[in-house]
Parts: C-alpha cells; structure tokens; sequence
C-alpha cells in the first residue's frame, strides 16, 4: 500500500529528459504501464506555460479517493523539458509521450495519453449478497493469522498472544493456549500436533487434541521490532514466518535474521543460516532445497540437510510473502512491485509480471497449472500462467488482498482489508470461479479491532460443508457452502 509513497519519492527524485514538443502539454493524461495486460493506471495533470511545466500526479487510493501529488515545477530551456519523473519522448503523430519510470531497479515502460477528465477511480461496484454467517466467534484481539481445520476443529493465532481451538461445526471454544507474545503466522500439521511461532520468539508444538505442549524451542536472538500499519510510514512489519513441516524437520525465518531448521518431533536445532536482515517470509520447501526471502529483498536457496547457501538471488525490497513453486519454476513477489518466475535450480530469471505501482504481498498458490494471487493497491485477483507470466482473468476488489487464495473445486475465495482513517470502513470476502474469475459472492466483514485497517488478512479455510475468515475485527465467521 505504501508502496505509493515509495513511488513518489522515487519520481520526485530521478533526473530526466522529455524532447520539447511543440504542441502544447496542458491538460491531463492517463499512464498505462506497457507492461502486457497490467491494469493499473497512474493520472498526470500538466500546465504548460512559455518558460515552465508544472505537474500534479495522481494516484487512485481509498474507495473513490486519489492521493494528489504536486511534483517541482519544471524549467524549459531550449529544445529540452526536465522532468523529474520519467525519461520520455513525445510522439506528435500519436499525441503520446512515450516513457519509462526509473522504478526501484528496474525501468518500467508506460504511455501517456491524453484525456479530458481525470474521472473517479474503478470501483468495486457487485452487490453485497447480504449472506450470514453460520455462527460467528470473538477473540480478545485482531486477527491476522490464516485460521486452519483439522480434526473438525479451527485453530488460529491472535494478538492477545493466544492460540486458539474452535469446534469447527459449533464455533464453541474448546481451549486457548497462551504464549509470551502476538501469534500472527499460520499453523502448520505435524501428524498429529500443530506448530506455530509467536511475537515471544519461539515456536511451539502443541498436540492438536489435548492441547498440551510437546515441545517449544527458541530461535529469536533479535528484538521484534514491529511497525504497526500507518498512513504515514510504508515500513509496516505485521507479518511473520509461519514454520513449513517438510520430511522430519520444520523450517521457520526469524526476526535474528536465521534461517531455521528443527527436528519435528523434538524442536532440536539441525542447523540454522543466518542472512543480512530479519526473515517475516514463510520458507517454501522442494526437493532438497528450502527456498526463502527476507526483510532486505534477498532470496536464497538453502540446502535441506547441509544449510548451505546453493544460490541467492536480490530482489532489493522486503520480501513478506511464501513462495510457489511448479515445474522446477519459483513464484516470488516483493515490495519491489514484480512478480517474479526463477528456475529453481539456478535462480535464474525466466519472467517477471509488473504489479505497476502496487507491493505484490500476496504468496502466490499454483493449482490446476494456474497461478492465484491478490495485490495491494492494484486492488485485484489475478490469475496467470506459470509458463509465460501471462494474465488468465483480473478481478478487481474493493480493498487489498494480503493472503493467499484459498481453492475448492470450482471457487477461489479472497479476503480483502480496507483501509480507512476514521476506521468505518469494512472489508468484504470474494468467492470466485476459479476458471473465469466471475463473482459467485461478496460478503461484507464489519470493522472492528484494528488500526485504520478492516477486513480480512489472512487466508480463508475451506472444509467440505463450511468455510471460515478470521477478520483484522477479531472475528471469526463460519459461513455454509
């Protein structure tokens, strides 16, 4: 989200140079990212007067709001225009101004075009199916953990430090366990125990009947030195690296900027490699490498038994999200604003997808040869092809989608979170056709405990009759199939 003030920052500061027209440039123009089926859009408001251009970007941003920006006014001398916001070259017999924004690492192509009116931003216009939930439980604190079933039971983490146990059927509570710190990552199964990691620094095993602790191990050397979501800092740090069990051990990132590997059925350590920042990313295990970004854009591709480096690769912004991976190809997004595709061998770069001007938070999850995955200010669900990095559909959401997409059999289901200074907005649930990306449903999640954010982080559990979201509100909701 905050990826907006990165890219003013960004286009505040470049130095450039736009060959002179001698057509005048007042007006406004509409930037589409030439990037091929990327949606986003980005408006310029230009003044041209005899000696000077001055300029006003602006960015569509909360429901039907945009962010204005006035950029320095611009000197013209001669037969050149500096910009301080993109190289270009105006295109009289097209009317465009052909360009590139020096984005982060990379350029990003785009075109100018001229139109009368900036008009309201594209909104999420489907009706609200006014759908109940089936039963509806609260928790003592937000939630941002993606809730899982097992054994007819729920379990999710909360930042009242709990772990919570749900009857999935009744909502009823069967047991809380309580840590030293907020539990925000995933839960994952471990035959018949469950794992999870808390703000406390350690990760715990507990049996997923009885509840009672099997074993717990610490691996936070570091201070958790988290930055709360904000309108006015882009350097949020909500999230944490959820443990992935994989043969007999379980690998977990942690805030002491390590790489850990523990035995499963103990917590012993096996080996741990450290990295140059702290790890919020939830490690991806395949073959006999562990796959994993941190904090400063680094990837690596850690052996499974050793826990030497086997390649790395630099993304150069935080990396949050869990990668994919199918067809010896790696599916990785950053703040950085690319979908990235790497050979997981090499590390090797086969595509990469622009998200324009949007953080690509979201992990990715292939199913069915597709890939699914939400976005932040793009505000959209996209579905694309792994070979070619090619958009399949695009759904547009009202808010931002942060988790991960959940698949059934004919659905794709998607939370999205608002965001609101005066914390009234709502975020809404989305099940969509998986195949087409036609909505099925929208259901309205209600604000609730949170900062200026509503709505539904984490990822949606699907059971066979029901399916629940955990909301930033503190609630839990069970709707019917």
């Amino acid at each position: 989200m905050k990826t907006i003030c990165l890219f003013l920052s960004i286009i505040l500061s470049a130095v450039t140079v736009l060959s002179q027209p001698k057509t005048n440039l007042s007006g406004n123009w509409v930037a589409k990212s030439g990037t091929p089926d990327n949606p986003g859009e980005v408006y310029f408001h230009f003044t041209h007067f005899a000696d000077s251009l001055k300029i006003k970007v602006s960015l569509p941003m909360f429901g039907d709001k945009y962010l204005n920006m006035p950029l320095p006014s611009i000197s013209l001398k001669s037969d050149t225009i500096r910009f301080a916001t993109f190289d270009g070259m105006y295109l009289p017999e097209k009317d465009q101004i052909s360009a590139n924004i020096n984005f982060l690492y990379d350029a990003i192509p785009f075109t100018l075009s001229r139109i009368k009116d900036v008009g309201k931003p594209v909104l999420d216009t489907a009706k609200v199916s006014g759908k109940q939930p089936a039963w509806t439980f609260e928790a003592d604190g937000r939630v941002w953990s993606s809730p899982i079933l097992h054994h007819e039971q729920l379990f999710f983490g909360c930042d009242d430090s709990c772990f919570y146990t749900l009857n999935s059927a009744s909502g009823l509570l069967i047991r809380k366990f309580r840590t030293g710190g907020k539990v925000r990552g995933k839960a994952s199964i471990s035959g018949e125990n469950l794992v999870f990691a808390s703000d406390d620094g350690l990760v715990y095993c507990l049996n997923s009947k009885t509840g009672k602790v099997v074993w717990n191990s610490k691996i936070n050397n570091g201070k958790y030195l988290r930055k709360e979501p904000s309108i006015t800092d882009g350097t949020w740090d909500y999230a944490i690296s959820s443990p992935i069990v994989s043969g007999e051990n379980i690998y977990v990132g942690s805030a002491d900027s390590c790489l850990y590997a523990l035995h499963a059925q103990t917590g012993k350590l096996q080996w741990k490699f450290k990295t140059d920042q702290i790890i919020r990313a939830t490690p991806q295990v395949s073959g006999q490498l562990v796959y994993c970004g941190n904090w400063s854009g680094k990837f690596y591709a850690v052996d499974s038994k050793s826990g030497n480096q086997v390649w790395m690769a630099d993304f150069h912004q935080p990396i949050l999200s869990q990668p994919a991976i199918t067809d010896n190809r790696l599916i990785i997004g950053s703040r950085h604003a690319w979908l990235w595709c790497l050979d997981a061998q090499s590390g090797r770069e086969i595509w990469k997808y622009n998200y324009w001007w949007s953080w690509v938070e979201s992990s990715p999850v292939i199913v069915n040869g597709t890939i699914y995955i939400g976005s932040s200010d793009l505000k959209r669900v996209l579905a694309i092809e792994p070979e070619t990095g090619k958009t399949k559909w695009s759904f547009r959401t009202s808010g931002y989608s942060f988790a991960a997409v959940s698949i059934d059999q004919s659905t794709a289901y998607m939370g999205s979170i608002e965001s609101d200074s005066e914390r009234k907005a709502s975020g809404f649930l989305y099940l969509l056709n998986w195949e087409t990306g036609i909505l099925i449903e929208k259901i309205e999640v209600p604000s609730g405990k949170s900062s200026y954010l509503n709505g539904i982080y984490g990822g949606i559990a699907v059971g066979k009759t029901m399916y629940y979201a955990a909301s930033l509100g503190g609630k839990i909701m069970a709707f019917k199939k």
